[in-house]
């Protein structure tokens, strides 16, 4: 395996090698169970932090933070009828998706996505080749609990990458005081003939908690809404993860692992090409397609002192990515090894104040062993130290934060790409930078709140920018990156009122955003092997919008209005690529608490008008504007000790034919998926 020479990095060791690198930082996060005995059991822990902030910030109510932070659980994920993460994420306001057909999608948060928006699994960094348009988020919904989403930078706190926002994603946990319970869960939809399919068992000990759980789902070709196949849009895999924690009065450890191999077919305009289209569903993968395979392995150990909290975390990562072009012929062949790692320290100063220090970085190898390369062999380290200060006194609250973050990347000779013939020769760069933070909250009673905050962000360019030199067949590229690209670095100022009372509840958040050496990639007009020739470029940007929601509440009926609109221009008002269309949402919910053996019952409606995109970037096409419909119901039945939780939600009932501007296929006239349903059945038990 390669070495790692890291050059100029005042805040990380420097490693000889990989594995010894590995083996180094997994041994500091578990090194101290041998001092777990050996500590006196005569101070009782505080209550956990139930991480409801991913600041790290006590769980106090998110009205009493400057950060525009939102959450979405279990229960509101089930009731989307969303097949993927994506999908359930596109639910919340600011936030839509950019997607390959329905299996490859990943998030997009006020106009940004990528390697702009940070995601964190088990408290640490997950990088799933992030810097490609069309490599999907790559997680399912499976053992989720919640998903928390900061909008906005975050560099102070979570260094190079948090320019746009973080998601946070939560993994379940048992019920307190619950010695044995699990779960089935069946969940099958009508258009893409799909299934989804898991299990799961959690237990509590006396000495701490564990869970294993498993599933599969498989999908095959949607269908748009005139009832045309998308051909090879099947996607599927197999999930599991397991925990096993440990804890006593002053130290709790989580040792998470979470593993999945995914497929997504591959969809060009020419697939008939490759093979015969045929009238049956087919979940064959002979065809073009990706594979993903995917393990994590993370220690999270949390450490209640008498003057604050401390948390040590590190992981595994390997991703494995390969592109199958038919029949088994593998050209595309890459595996990206990361090592994440963060440490805080919360220390309550008084009954007012609050410091958070925190260490956070990664290690990353991209090695590549397929005959097409796209990007070099490399070595990639971060690290990133931070501190955050939170004044609370009265009705105001007052947040600010520094952050010193570092990037380094060094290239490596690769066969095919580093070659006299092309333009990019192994190189390394070092990219440093200094962010702030800046917030107020202002609670004058329980019904009212303002708030006001201002930050900076910074992300270096990543592997794909600086240095492509390949033919991506997945968005008919020949792209050229550039290793001279300098820092992104954003200013984001945001206000937002908050109102909530019997009768209604009113949040308004209002943003811009402003980007100094903005990257994207820009057509050149010229062609190499017979594809559009694009290269690596920079220029100022800007970004702005609002979200504004309103729900009255009726008894037990609630009514939503949601409207969001994000505009992205380049310093010369050319648009930018990839930014959603204005969207406006009318969703009516009934809940109630149901009797003896229907309990809990629901049922929505939603109409989703998504406005006409008359402002698409050099290489996109306009979008028209159209209207969906979406509905639901569910409810517990109940009967003796059992209980089956049941939904029926429904989408694009109306069946319309669109194309969102999100989806890099509706420049192929491939457009959206047309009506689909989906019934879900989840078993819960105990024993």
């Amino acid at each position: 395996m390669r070495s790692i020479m890291v050059a100029h990095m005042p805040l990380l060791p420097i490693f000889t090698d990989m594995k010894k690198c590995i083996f180094t930082v997994l041994l500091l996060a578990v090194g101290c169970l041998d001092t777990w005995a050996q500590q006196p059991d005569t101070l009782t822990a505080p209550q956990p932090l139930q991480e409801v902030l991913i600041t790290g910030i006590r769980d106090a109510a998110i009205r009493e933070t400057a950060i525009n932070l939102s959450a979405l659980r279990r229960e509101q994920i089930e009731r989307t009828g969303a097949a993927t993460l994506c999908d359930a994420l596109a639910a919340m306001p600011g936030v839509s998706m950019l997607h390959t057909g329905p299996g490859i999608a990943k998030p997009v948060v006020r106009g940004l996505y990528g390697n702009r928006v940070l995601v964190l699994l088990s408290s640490l960094k997950f990088d799933n080749q992030q810097w490609q348009d069309e490599h999907g988020l790559g997680l399912s919904t499976v053992g989720i609990d919640r998903v928390e989403l900061i909008k906005g930078p975050a560099s102070v706190l979570y260094g190079s990458e948090a320019v746009g926002g973080v998601i946070n994603i939560i993994e379940e946990r048992p019920e307190p005081d619950v010695p044995h319970q699990g779960d089935v869960n069946l969940r099958l939809y009508s258009n893409t003939q799909g299934i989804n399919g898991d299990a799961g068992l959690l237990g509590n000990t006396r000495t701490g908690w564990w869970r294993v759980r498993a599933g599969a789902d498989s999908h095959t070709d949607y269908s748009d809404g005139k009832g045309d196949r998308v051909l090879n849009s099947r996607f599927g895999g197999f999930y599991l993860k397991g925990t096993l924690a440990f804890r006593n009065t002053r130290r709790q450890m989580v040792v998470n692992y979470s593993g999945s191999l995914s497929r997504f077919g591959f969809i060009v305009d020419d697939l008939v090409d490759f093979f015969d289209a045929d009238a049956r569903r087919s979940r064959s993968f002979a065809g073009p397609h990706h594979s993903v395979a995917l393990n994590v392995l993370s220690v999270e150990n949390t450490y209640w002192k008498q003057r604050g909290l401390i948390k040590v975390n590190a992981g595994l990562q390997s991703n494995l990515r390969r592109e199958d072009e038919g029949g088994g012929a593998v050209s595309l062949n890459m595996h990206l090894l990361s090592l994440p790692y963060n440490a805080q320290w919360i220390r309550p100063i008084n009954k007012y104040d609050e410091l958070i220090v925190s260490i956070t970085g990664s290690l990353e190898q991209n090695t590549n062993y397929g005959a097409r390369i796209i990007v070099p062999d490399a070595n990639m380290a971060e690290q990133g130290l931070s501190l955050f200060y939170r004044h609370r006194r009265g009705s105001i609250v007052l947040e600010g934060g520094l952050g010193a973050q570092d990037k380094f990347i060094q290239t490596l000779e690769t066969r095919l790409l580093n070659t006299p013939d092309k333009e990019l020769r192994p190189f390394k760069r070092n990219r440093a930078s200094l962010n702030g933070l800046l917030g107020l909250a202002w609670n004058p009673s329980a019904q009212w709140s303002f708030k006001w905050n201002a930050a900076t962000g910074f992300r270096a360019p990543n592997l794909a920018e600086l240095s492509s030199n390949g033919l991506h067949e997945g968005i008919f590229h020949y792209e050229i990156g550039d290793p001279n690209l300098r820092n992104e670095q954003n200013l984001n100022a945001e206000m937002g009122l908050l109102h909530e009372s019997r009768l209604i509840t009113v949040n308004i958040a209002m943003w811009v955003n402003q980007f100094r050496n903005y990257v994207y990639l820009a057509p050149t007009g010229k062609d190499t092997l017979g594809f559009p020739l694009y290269r690596y470029r920079q220029d100022d940007a800007r970004l702005y919008g609002a979200e504004i929601e309103t729900t009255w509440h009726l008894s037990a009926w609630h009514w939503t209005n949601a409207y969001t609109f994000v505009r992205g221009t380049r310093h010369d008002d050319a648009p930018l690529p990839f930014v959603q269309a204005p969207k406006w949402v009318s969703r009516l919910r009934w809940e109630h608490s149901g009797g003896k053996t229907w309990q809990k019952p629901w049922c929505t409606v939603a109409g989703e008008y998504i406005f006409a995109q008359n402002r698409p970037a050099e290489y996109e096409t306009a979008t028209p504007p159209y209207f969906l419909l979406q509905a639901g119901l569910g409810a517990e039945l109940h009967y003796g000790n059992n209980t089956i939780v049941l939904s029926l939600t429904g989408r694009n009932l109306l069946d319309r034919r669109y194309a969102d501007h999100l989806s890099r296929l509706k420049a192929f006239n491939i457009y959206d998926m047309g009506r689909t349903v989906e019934l879900s059945v989840r078993v819960p038990f105990r024993f």
